[in-house]
């Protein structure tokens, strides 16, 4: 959720021209705001690439099962959208030829 509210922020001021000047004061206190509300759960890391090595070091995994709840939610998500929005094949017959 993190990572979404820092792009979405992103897009949002780089879409205005009156605004892209204001982008980098943006994600200070986004960013604040994120790490005191998402501490609990994930130890204050946006980036799992990033904590994957002192928690490996020393065996500490105790903010891990948001990213695989998030990575499997998601991705469930995105199938379970994806079997709906697709419409089912249609056969479709060749285009017939003009021979004269």
């Amino acid at each position: 959720m993190a990572s979404i509210c820092l792009v979405v922020g992103l897009f949002l001021f780089l879409r205005s021209r009156a605004w892209r000047k204001y982008t980098p004061m943006l994600f200070a206190p986004l960013y604040a705001v994120m790490v005191w509300l998402e501490a609990p759960w994930s130890g204050t890391s946006t980036n799992p690439a990033r904590s994957f090595g002192p928690e490996l070091i020393t065996h500490a995994w105790h903010g891990w099962w948001i990213y695989w709840i998030g990575l499997l939610d998601r991705s469930i998500g995105w199938r379970c959208s994806r079997r709906r929005s697709v419409a089912p094949l249609v056969p479709v017959a060749p285009p017939r030829s003009r021979d004269r």
